[in-house]
């Protein structure tokens, strides 16, 4: 008789995995979350994680979520992590502006006085009335158009948009981006 040996849950995997990197078992919690339907990994403060160590954490965790108690350490993952997926990123962007036509001439953050500035005129580059999208949130632009109704129209409208803020950001321009929800914002 062939013992099985039972499959180790997927949870159980990636907190091995990261114990592999040198992080203390009792200093990490990896749950599964039903409602994204994948991994929460959560690195505590006593886990004494170094920069040193992110590569193995990012290959342990693979896709799934990694948060880290240490807010200090967690941005400098983030950082880490954002440094790898830019060159994807900005392949991606890139393919978009160029497809909807907008590489040419793509507005510079540089050569604009400040944030506002440049938020309008990326919305001239797209096609639409500048103030008419975005304004400024502190340090970040914020997509605040008025409501419409008709859902495909408004995603027509907005398409270019979405590619330019997408690319604005990955070429290193705009730093910061949120959207306005409906319950936030109400109708202008």
């Amino acid at each position: 008789m062939i013992d099985v040996i039972p499959a180790m849950p997927p949870t159980e995997v990636i907190a091995r995995k990261l114990v592999a990197c040198g992080l203390d078992r009792a200093a990490v919690s990896v749950t599964w979350e039903a409602e994204s339907e994948g991994a929460l990994i959560v690195i505590r403060r006593d886990a004494a994680v170094s920069a040193g160590q992110f590569s193995c954490i990012r290959d342990a965790a693979g896709v799934e979520f990694v948060a880290f108690d240490d807010k200090a350490m967690g941005s400098a993952y983030d950082a880490y992590a954002d440094d790898l997926a830019r060159p994807r990123m900005l392949a991606e962007a890139t393919a978009v502006v160029t497809k909807l036509g907008l590489i040419e001439a793509f507005p510079k953050r540089a050569d604009y006085r400040d944030l506002r500035d440049y938020g309008r005129e990326l919305e001239r580059h797209c096609g639409l009335k500048p103030g008419s999208a975005l304004r400024v949130t502190g340090q970040t632009l914020a997509f605040d158009p008025s409501r419409k109704s008709d859902g495909m129209a408004f995603a027509t409208r907005y398409e270019k948009l979405f590619a330019a803020i997408m690319y604005a950001t990955a070429t290193g321009d705009l730093n910061g981006f949120d959207l306005i929800g409906n319950d936030i914002a109400g109708s202008r």
